[in-house]
């Protein structure tokens, strides 16, 4: 078998993959938004994380895809972004997106989707990938992402990839009137996926479901994120 060969057998693999996790992972678990799983469904999972954990892109776990870092699995990912009810012409703030998959998923989504990354290298490749698949409502930035990007904001709509304390108010701020933030809330050390709806100067929570993912990087100092 020639190169060319092998490269679109393992191709194929991953399509059949990607496939499986529709239909097994998702709509098993009532992800149901058929724009979101077109999106699920054009967008290469495998690509956004080291080589050597390509044979976990389509398992239904959160992947370590470097040191403390997750990928989200599948599922909580899709219900999360489902949760969320993107328009097409919102924009979107993908917080802690590491090298770019749910800034990808959105961007099918949304108008515009801004991804922030603490992680120089991350943002970096994230961008890469982004180019590459020829993406051009989304970019990745470097920022504190405790703080958003109030630059580019409101947002109709702010996911945060990990599970946190205590949202930040500054955060909230960040939102349209009637934007959605969704996140995981660790509630009585229960992870709980919520919806954070902004109206006019007050908010409601709307508690979504169980969800047991990782902390974002630098959740551990509880003082960023409180009211």
């Amino acid at each position: 078998m020639g190169f060319l060969d092998a490269e679109a057998n393992l191709m194929d693999i991953f399509s059949q993959a990607r496939e499986s996790m529709i239909l097994s992972q998702l709509q098993t678990n009532n992800v149901t938004n058929e724009r979101l799983l077109r999106a699920m469904r054009e967008v290469p999972r495998e690509i956004f994380i080291p080589e050597d954990k390509v044979d976990l892109a389509y398992i239904d776990v959160n992947i370590e895809v470097f040191p403390m870092r997750y990928m989200l699995s599948p599922m909580f990912l899709a219900k999360m972004i489902q949760e969320a009810s993107i328009l097409e012409s919102d924009v979107v703030l993908d917080i802690a997106c590491l090298t770019g998959y749910s800034t990808a998923v959105l961007s099918k989504l949304a108008a515009t989707v801004i991804g922030l990354e603490p992680n120089s290298v991350h943002v970096e490749k994230a961008n890469k990938i982004l180019s590459d698949l020829q993406i051009d409502n989304a970019a990745v930035l470097v920022g504190d992402i405790s703080q958003g990007w109030l630059s580019q904001g409101p947002y109709n709509v702010i996911l945060i990839n990990g599970s946190i304390n205590f949202v930040p108010r500054i955060l909230i701020d960040q939102l349209t009137n009637g934007g959605r933030l969704i996140c995981v809330e660790n509630i009585n050390n229960i992870g709980k996926a919520v919806c954070y709806l902004k109206q006019t100067e007050s908010y409601g929570k709307r508690v979504l479901f169980d969800a047991s993912i990782p902390l974002v990087p630098g959740d551990k100092k509880k003082a960023e994120f409180v009211f």
